[in-house]
């Protein structure tokens, strides 16, 4: 378990959210790890194509774009899902 520097919030990553981990589990980590901040929308679609990328290298085309689109429309910073886009910041507050 990680404590950033400036939060007092334990976080330890759920890997791939509502998603068998198997393969993935490493590009989800660090897919968490960039979610966990947030920052304006350009950081957060760069995010998730990069997250594509790694599905696409151990999974296929297939389940690459399925997964792009589910953090696509789950990841979005104006849900209070544990797993939205700056998820580290209290919701509804969230920061660029």
């Amino acid at each position: 378990m990680n404590t950033w520097p400036d939060s007092k919030k334990p976080y330890k990553s759920d890997g791939c959210t509502m998603w068998p981990d198997g393969p993935n589990f490493n590009c989800c980590k660090d897919h968490d790890d960039v979610y966990r901040w947030g920052g304006d929308w350009q950081q957060r679609l760069v995010c998730d194509i990069i997250l594509m990328l790694c599905v696409k290298g151990n999974s296929g085309w297939f389940w690459a774009v399925v997964m792009f689109i589910g953090v696509r429309i789950g990841g979005s910073p104006f849900l209070p899902t544990p797993w939205r886009w700056g998820f580290g910041h209290q919701w509804p507050k969230y920061k660029d």
